[in-house]
C-alpha cells in the first residue's frame, strides 16, 4: 500500500509534528508512506519538498501581497492566532509520489493546497482523507474561532479582521461548502471535540467521519525516575517543578497570562516552593515572579524534550483553545499528570482523579487550587502509571498504525464512484481578496499623513502586481 500525506511543514509546529509522527508510525508498520511538504527541515529521505515550495511558503508576490494586506495588516485588536486564506497551491496532483499513491492524505496544509488543488486531488479518483488539527477547514480563515460561531452559518462580519467590506471569510466558507457538496471524502479528527464539530459542519455534510488521535513514539517519551531525569536536564530536587510549553507565549489563546495569575496564587506546598519550567521563547516577567520561572528556551532534540517532561512533577496547560495538544500527550506518556482548562480535546486524555485535573476556562484561581491539590496529594507519583497507560492505549505508534490500516483497507475496498469533473474555486476567492486589498489601500477621510502615505504606497504595489488584470479591464476606481 502506498500512502502520501500533504503537510505544510514536516517538523516545525504542532500539526506538522503530528503529521511526521503519523508518517513514522506507518513506515514502522511497513507502509510505503511519504510526505509532501512546502517547508522540509528533516533529513528523512521519505519526506519530499514540493518543487515550487522548496524554500518558501508563498513564492508568488501577488499572493504574499494579498496575505499581508488582507490579513497580516488587517487583524482586529486582540486577534493574534493563526488566520489564513487557502490562496496557494503546489500542484501536487501532477507529482509522481501523489499519482502513484493508493491513498492521499491532506493534513495541516495552509499555503500548500488550495481548493482548486484539493479538487484536483479528488479528480485523480483515489480515496482522499482530510485530517483536522484545528478548525481551519471548517471556517472562513481562522484556525481557532474564539467565542465566535459564525463558521456554523456564513462567517459574515468576521471579528478577527479589522476591515472586511467585501466579506472575504464569507466567500471562503461559501466556497468550502460548495466544495463539500461537490466532493465526498473522509474526515479524520484527532479529538472528539473537532470530530463533533466536523460532523455538524455543513462543509462536510455527507462525508465519512472518523476519530483517530495523534501518535507518539513511546520509546522516546517514556516514564523514568524523576531524579535521574532531573540530573540529565539540570533541574534540582529542592522544589516542585511544573512545566509549561508553547511555541509562542505571546499568543493569547495559549494562556500565558493565566499561567502568571495562577503562579502568583500558589505558595509553597508541603514545605517546598513551586518552580515553573517553561519551554519556548522567553518573555519578560515581573521580577517578583521571574525568580520562580526558569526558561529553557526552544528545544528541538526529542530525547531532551522527553527528559524535561519526565523530570517535572506536573504540567500546566492554560490554553483557552486547543485541539489535542502534543504537549499533553508528551507529558502523559512520560508519566507526568496534567492540570488544564476543560477545552477542546484536552478532556479526551486528562481524566479527573486519574491522569490530571480540569477546571473551567479562565478560572485561574481554580488552576492554582487544582495544581496545589495535585502536589499535596502525592498524585504526581500515584498517577504516573495511569498517565502512561492511557498513552499506551490511545496514542502508541502500533495502535495508531493499526487504526489507520483498518481505515485505509476499508477505503480501498469501497466501490469507486464516477469522478466528477473539476470545478474552479480559487479565482472567486482571489477576486474577493483583490477587492478587499483595493478597499484596504484606498484613501479615506480622516486618515493621518502616515496612513495616507502607507495606503498610497501599498496601492502602487497592488497596481504593479496586478497589471495584467488592469490590462484586461480591471476597475481600480
Amino acid at each position: 500500500m502506498k500512502v502520501v500525506t500533504l503537510s505544510t511543514n514536516d517538523i516545525i509546529g504542532g500539526a506538522a509534528r503530528c503529521a511526521q509522527r503519523h508518517h513514522e508510525a506507518l513506515r514502522r508498520a511497513g507502509v510505503d508512506h511519504r510526505m509532501l511538504v512546502s517547508w522540509r527541515r528533516s533529513d528523512d529521505p521519505h519526506i519530499h519538498a514540493a518543487p515550487p515550495f522548496t524554500q518558501a511558503m508563498h513564492l508568488a508576490p501577488r499572493v504574499e501581497f494579498l496575505h499581508r494586506i488582507t490579513i497580516e495588516r488587517n487583524r482586529a485588536p486582540g486577534a493574534d492566532t493563526w488566520f489564513t486564506f487557502p490562496f496557494t497551491d503546489c500542484g501536487a496532483e501532477g507529482l509522481t509520489i501523489v499519482r502513484e499513491a493508493d491513498i492521499i492524505e491532506v493534513q495541516w496544509s495552509s499555503g500548500l493546497v488550495s481548493l482548486d488543488g484539493l479538487d484536483a486531488l479528488f479528480a485523480l479518483g483515489k480515496p482522499v482523507v482530510l485530517t483536522l488539527h484545528d478548525q481551519w477547514f471548517l471556517t472562513g480563515g481562522c484556525h481557532y474561532s474564539g467565542r465566535c460561531d459564525g463558521y456554523t452559518r456564513d462567517c459574515a462580519n468576521c471579528p478577527q479582521l479589522g476591515e472586511d467590506p467585501v466579506g472575504v471569510p464569507a466567500t471562503v466558507l461559501a466556497l468550502r461548502k460548495e466544495f463539500g457538496e461537490h466532493r465526498k471524502g473522509t474526515v479524520i479528527a484527532t479529538s472528539r471535540w473537532i470530530h463533533d464539530m466536523a460532523k455538524a459542519s455543513p462543509v462536510f455534510a455527507g462525508w465519512r467521519h472518523e476519530h483517530l488521535p495523534s501518535a507518539l513514539d513511546l520509546n522516546v517519551y517514556r516514564v523514568r525516575p524523576r531524579d535521574e531525569a532531573r540530573r540529565e536536564v539540570n533541574l534540582s530536587d529542592d522544589a516542585w517543578n511544573v512545566l509549561f510549553v508553547a511555541d509562542r507565549f505571546a499568543e493569547k489563546r495559549k494562556g500565558f497570562d493565566d499561567l502568571v495569575a495562577a503562579a502568583r496564587a500558589i505558595g509553597p506546598v508541603r514545605g517546598k516552593p513551586v518552580r515553573f519550567v517553561a519551554m519556548g521563547q522567553p518573555v519578560e516577567l515581573d521580577p517578583a515572579l521571574a525568580e520562580r520561572v526558569r526558561f529553557l528556551g526552544v528545544q528541538h532534540d526529542q530525547t531532551t524534550i522527553a527528559a524535561i517532561y519526565a523530570a517535572c512533577d506536573a504540567m500546566l496547560i492554560p490554553s483557552h483553545e486547543d485541539n489535542l495538544p502534543n504537549t499533553m500527550l508528551e507529558a502523559l506518556a512520560t508519566g507526568t499528570p496534567v492540570v488544564a482548562y476543560r477545552v477542546g480535546g484536552v478532556p479526551d486524555m486528562v481524566h479527573e482523579g486519574s491522569t490530571g485535573a480540569l477546571v473551567d476556562r479562565g478560572d485561574t484561581a481554580g488552576l492554582a487550587r487544582a495544581l496545589t491539590t495535585l502536589l499535596e496529594s502525592g498524585a504526581t507519583e500515584a498517577w504516573r502509571a495511569n498517565c502512561r497507560a492511557i498513552a499506551e492505549r490511545e496514542i502508541s505508534y502500533d495502535v495508531h498504525a493499526r487504526r489507520c490500516l483498518t481505515l485505509f483497507d476499508d477505503l480501498l475496498r469501497q466501490p469507486r464512484e464516477k469522478v466528477a469533473a473539476r470545478k474552479t474555486f480559487d479565482e472567486r476567492l482571489y477576486n474577493a481578496a483583490i477587492q478587499l486589498a483595493i478597499a484596504r489601500t484606498s484613501l479615506k477621510p480622516g486618515m493621518s499623513e502616515a496612513a495616507r502615505r502607507g495606503a498610497s504606497m501599498a496601492r502602487i504595489e497592488l497596481q504593479q502586481l496586478f497589471s495584467q488584470r488592469q490590462a484586461r479591464g480591471w476597475n481600480w476606481s
